[in-house]
């Protein structure tokens, strides 16, 4: 198989695992690319995994006042090249890269499934998604089972906005009519810039009841 990044073939080295249990594992990037993305250090803001070197980070300060605490998880950091996975899978609608980072999402989320929490992913906008041709959100969870609980109206991209326009916007969300909401929730996103996307979605839970919400991303 060719690493769908770079196009070269992949080289698969069988872990001894996958020797015993018969188990033919796939990869879809090279070991190169796929050690270009950098995964977040120890050191990090323990309510949003931000990195830093101090104890609170403002983004935090900034949600704090507002009486709410982020309870976030993240695997990589959104730096150079993961904005450019980003900008191909993402806006130039490489869909094939959705399958890069499904196994570390899955390995990422399991620990979850056995605690009983409902996977649910951050919506598109119904004009976002014809735009676009898929959730990004929910391909990079394929094969997860999840709930679809919220709607989102279209709004102007938050990539093409200000940070301050960001932390300010309206709620862009709502829950659907007519569902049954679960009482544990982690709630996923692509990437975690401010925040303010899914601090919108757990004001919406934490209105009707909902209190154990965490939130996860691929990025931060």
């Amino acid at each position: 198989m060719k690493c769908l990044l770079c196009n070269d073939w992949i080289e698969s080295v069988p872990k001894l695992r996958d020797l015993i249990t018969f188990n033919q594992r796939e990869e879809y990037s090279c070991v190169s690319c796929k050690n270009q993305f950098k995964k977040l250090s120890k050191e990090r803001c323990q309510n949003c995994n931000k990195e830093l070197h101090r104890d609170t980070c403002i983004d935090c300060k900034f949600w704090m006042k507002k009486g709410y605490i982020p309870s976030h998880l993240a695997i990589y950091r959104y730096e150079e090249n993961m904005k450019d996975y980003f900008s191909r899978y993402k806006f130039m609608g490489d869909y094939c890269l959705r399958k890069i980072f499904q196994q570390d999402i899955k390995n990422n989320l399991k620990p979850f499934f056995k605690k009983g929490y409902t996977i649910v992913p951050v919506p598109l906008s119904e004009e976002r998604l014809v735009e676009r041709g898929f959730n990004q959100v929910e391909e990079l969870i394929e094969g997860i089972p999840y709930q679809d609980i919220f709607e989102k109206r279209d709004i102007e991209k938050q990539s093409s906005k200000t940070r301050e326009e960001r932390l300010s916007q309206d709620n862009a969300f709502c829950l659907k009519k007519g569902i049954d909401v679960p009482d544990k929730i982690i709630i996923v996103d692509d990437i975690y810039t401010t925040g303010s996307t899914l601090y919108q979605m757990v004001q919406l839970l934490e209105g009707i009841g909902i209190k154990e919400v965490l939130t996860f991303s691929l990025a931060r």
